[in-house]
C-alpha cells in the first residue's frame, strides 16, 4: 500500500513538472481554492480550466436551487444559459464564449444539477453495489479473473467520464455498463 503511494506522488510529481500540465493545475487551484475570485482571475486563466470552474459554478447554483431531483435529465442547456452569467464575475470569457454549454464537461456536474442529490446517490449506489471485488486474486478461476479484469477496466472509464466528458450518450458508453 505504501509503495502505491510513494509511486502516486511520483507519477504525479513527475506530470506537474510539465510545463502546460502545471499551468493547468495552478490555474485551477487559482480558481476552486479562492472563494473571491475576479473576472480578472477568471481571464488570466486557461481555456479548459474556465470550461471546468463555470460549468462548476453553474452546476453548484443548480443544485442549491433544486437540490433534491434537480432539473430534469437533459436540462442542463437551459440550466447553463439561465446561470452562467448569474454565478461567474463579470469578464470578457463569459461574455463572449460559451464552453460546454450542453454537457457540464463533467458527467458529475450535470447529473447534480439535472437529477439532484437523488440523482447521484443513485449513480453512487449502483457504481459500488455492482462494482466487483477480488479480495484474493489467486483464487479466482481464469473466468473470474476476466470478468473481474473487465469490471475494473469498465469502473475506470464511468470514474473517468464522471470527473471530464458529460455526454450521456457518447458511441460505446453505455456498454460500459454491460459487466455490471
Amino acid at each position: 500500500m505504501m509503495a502505491s503511494v510513494v509511486m502516486i506522488v511520483i507519477v504525479a510529481a513527475g506530470f506537474y513538472a510539465i510545463p502546460k500540465v502545471q499551468q493547468r493545475v495552478d490555474d485551477s487551484a487559482k480558481l476552486f481554492f479562492n472563494p473571491n475570485v475576479t473576472g480578472d482571475d477568471i481571464e488570466s486563466v486557461n481555456i479548459s480550466t474556465y470550461a471546468i470552474y463555470s460549468n462548476f459554478r453553474v452546476s453548484k447554483a443548480a443544485l442549491e436551487d433544486y437540490p433534491v431531483f434537480g432539473y430534469g435529465l437533459g436540462s442542463y442547456e437551459r440550466i447553463y444559459h439561465s446561470y452562467i452569467k448569474r454565478v461567474m464575475p463579470s469578464n470578457h470569457l463569459t461574455r463572449t464564449i460559451v464552453l460546454n454549454d450542453k454537457d457540464a464537461n463533467s458527467l458529475l456536474l450535470r447529473l447534480g444539477a439535472e437529477t439532484g442529490i437523488v440523482g447521484l446517490l443513485l449513480i453512487t449506489w449502483f457504481v459500488a453495489y455492482f462494482r466487483v471485488r477480488a479480495n484474493d486474486l489467486n483464487k479466482l478461476t481464469a473466468e473470474e479473473m476476466e470478468y473481474c479484469i473487465i469490471n475494473s477496466g469498465a469502473f475506470v472509464v464511468i470514474l473517468i467520464r464522471l470527473l471530464r466528458m458529460g455526454h450521456y450518450t457518447t458511441p460505446g458508453f453505455a456498454l460500459v455498463f454491460a459487466p455490471y
